[in-house]
Order: C-alpha cells, then structure tokens, then sequence
C-alpha cells in the first residue's frame, strides 16, 4: 500500500473509535474495550482487504466479513457507518428498543451485516460452512470471520477448525482479535491456553500475526497468508480501549462504562487523535471524511 493508504486507514480508525464512543455512551451500555482497540483492523479490512460495494450491499459477487465475537458489534457498526453503508446518524440508536443496531448484529436488519451472533463459538462455524458452499460452486468469492482470543476457549470452534483443515477451505480466514482480556478477566488467568498459535498450525491452519494497531504489519502479514491453499487465520494483537488511557488494558472495560468525568476524558483523547489525522469532532460527528 502506499503512505496515502496507510493514512487513509488510520483517519478511518479515529472516525470509527470516536463512533464506538459516541454510540456506547448514548445508549449507556455496550462493549468498549474490544471496540476500541479493533478500530484499524476492522479499517484494513473495508479498505484493502474486501471486495464489498457500500452503495450495493448485497452484490452478489462481494466477500463475507461475519462476527462471531458478536459483543465487537459497535466497531463493526461503526466501519459500516463510515464507509457509506449507512448513515453514521443510525449509530445513536444502538442497542435502542426497536433499532436496527442491537448488543449483537442481527443478519438482515441493516446493510452489511451478513450474520446474527450471540453464543461465542458459533460464528465460526457459520463461516466455515459459507466457505464450504461457496467452493463447492467454485467461487472465488472470500470469507473472513472476526473472533477474539477469549473465544478460542469455546470447544465449538476448534471443531469448525478441524473441519476447515479436513475440507480444504482456502477461501476461509479467521481475523482474531489477540487483546489477553475477556469478560471475567485476563485470558490467561481465566483459562490459559498456552500457546495459540501452535494449536492453530496443529489443526491445519496458516497463521499470521501483526500488530493490530499498525497498517503496515497488518498488511505485512495478510500478504504472507493471502494466497495459501487452506484455511487462514490472521492473529491482530491489539490493546484493549485502545486510544483512552485509563481503559487500556483494564478488563472492567470488556463490558464496563466509564463515570461522567470518564466519558469527558474519553471524548478529550479521541479528539485529539481525530486532530492529529487532520478531521475535526465537528466533521466527525456530521459524518463527513
């Protein structure tokens, strides 16, 4: 990618985080920690990993982005928003009575959600068996599958793992969000799975891993695993509340809120870092790019 890529990848990231904020604190509950610190990879990926047209979400030939760490939907909600799915004005509605935009994406309700989640595990094995479909009919279409470090606890998927490696699933990759937080605690004090990735390459799979925070490294590993004949999985290692100092790394903000005096604070550090990419909170909060 060039240096206007990578940039354009990081404005993205600042305009997703500042929605995730916004959203969360309007509809005063909702997951910020992973929210906010998957902001760059969900922007690598609608902006130079998927084939996807935000004016026709349903094109028949476009990739599948699912979400099986279903309590990462602000962040999904908010990429969506900012690339033109639908207006960035619908995010104040999250998790509102009657709203399109609840605590876990349902398929259909909205353009560009392909998949409904609610029990970890289970995304995963939505996505292998879209994989499955679509290279029977020998398509060329991709799917990508979003979960978390914390979900690898759940036996489901690493069955869906198994059968991936067994049928051959070159068209399927799995996007981790490696943050070492879940909702009772560090992953590794709530169960510690040793080693991820040697247990991924025992079941088949290919593994990359990048800095989740960096464009470049993103890109780096998605290069290295693009084109391998079999199931894929690209491990982002980012922080948890990325961008807020006092939520970063702090498992309370899995699914916990901030006081008001939080929330001020909060709103302060994402407008400087919409400032350091050359948006203003005004242009941000009027969805303009």
């Amino acid at each position: 990618m060039q240096e206007s890529e990578f940039q354009k990848i990081r404005s993205d990231a600042a305009l997703v985080r500042c929605h995730v904020l916004r959203a969360i604190r309007m509809a005063e509950s909702g997951h910020l920690a992973g929210s906010l610190g998957m902001a760059e990879v969900f922007s690598f990926l609608y902006n130079h990993v998927l084939r996807v047209k935000p004016d026709q979400p349903a094109w028949p030939e476009r990739d599948l982005l699912l979400l099986s760490a279903g309590h990462l939907c602000p962040v999904w909600y908010a990429t969506l928003a900012v690339k033109g799915f639908f207006s960035v004005e619908e995010l104040l509605q999250l998790r509102h009575f009657g709203a399109k935009l609840q605590g876990h994406p349902h398929r259909d309700t909205h353009a560009g959600i392909e998949n409904t989640s609610g029990s970890l595990g289970q995304g995963i094995s939505q996505a292998v068996g879209l994989a499955l479909a679509l290279q029977q009919k020998n398509s060329d279409r991709q799917v990508f599958v979003v979960s978390s470090d914390g979900e690898q606890n759940e036996g489901q998927v690493w069955e869906a793992y198994a059968f991936a490696a067994a049928r051959h699933l070159r068209n399927l990759t799995v996007v981790v969000d490696v943050n070492g937080i879940q909702q009772s605690g560090q992953t590794a004090e709530v169960l510690d799975m040793g080693s991820l990735r040697d247990k991924w390459l025992s079941f088949g799979l290919t593994v990359a891993e990048a800095d989740g925070h960096d464009p470049a490294s993103l890109e780096n590993a998605w290069e290295n695993i693009k084109l391998v004949d079999r199931p894929k999985v690209l491990a982002c290692r980012t922080t948890p509340g990325k961008g807020i100092d006092f939520m970063e790394n702090k498992a309370f903000y899995h699914a916990g809120l901030p006081d008001e005096k939080g929330w001020a604070r909060a709103f302060e550090q994402v407008e400087k870092e919409l400032t350091a990419v050359g948006i203003s909170l005004e242009e941000a909060l009027g969805g303009a790019v």
